[in-house]
């Protein structure tokens, strides 16, 4: 984690330093969605979010995301069974970095995201399904989007390099990919040094 903070300085101290022409500013984003798990498990929920970060150059973005994912149960298949699962919670604190294309207030964009993803088991199955273990893991975030000046809408992969244990009501036990989607609304909170950064360019 720490050298991936490091990397992220680097840049962005390249960035300032070739940037001259533009004023960076600061913006606060909040996100609102749907995270939905698909594949072997499949469960669906809730995801909030902040995305603080600072743009460098007009097309350019580099700060975090912090998000809590609630996942409303959800079931996988165990042979020709279907098991359910328990109320579960997912966090994620990626440092990220976004790419914006074109001039206009319609912008595409892509972005990705490294850092730490949590698993909360918050509750098991009350029928005898099972239920999620905790724990912390390392994970990649892309994603892609379109920004409309102070919306933005865009879907982000969660690729988590550790897999969920599952814990079966008969006492084994199975594991499962971590990786998810978020569909996500994000709109503008606030900004410092936008506005003056918009006019001088």
């Amino acid at each position: 984690m720490k050298t991936t903070a490091l990397l992220f300085v680097l840049i962005a101290s390249i960035s300032f330093a070739n940037a001259q022409e533009f004023n960076p500013y600061f913006k606060m984003d909040g996100t609102l969605g749907s995270a939905i798990a698909f594949g072997e498990f499949r469960a669906g929920g809730i995801s909030v979010g902040m995305e603080p970060k600072v743009f460098i150059r007009k097309e350019w973005s580099v700060g975090m995301r912090i998000s809590g994912d609630i996942m409303f149960g959800g079931s996988f298949k165990d042979g020709a069974e279907n098991i359910s699962v328990g109320l579960s919670a997912r966090g994620a604190q990626t440092l990220k970095t976004e790419y914006y294309f074109g001039e206009t207030t319609k912008r595409p964009f892509v972005g990705i995201g490294i850092g730490r993803h949590t698993m909360a088991n918050i509750s098991a199955d009350s029928g005898g399904g099972a239920s999620i273990s905790a724990g912390n893991s390392f994970g990649f975030t892309p994603e892609l989007g379109i920004s409309l000046k102070n919306f933005r809408f865009s879907t982000i992969y969660n690729i988590i390099t550790k897999k969920d244990i599952i814990n079966l009501s008969a006492g084994d036990t199975k594991e499962i990919s971590r990786n998810y989607v978020v569909f996500h609304i994000g709109f503008k909170v606030f900004s410092f040094g936008e506005n003056q950064s918009m006019q001088r360019n």
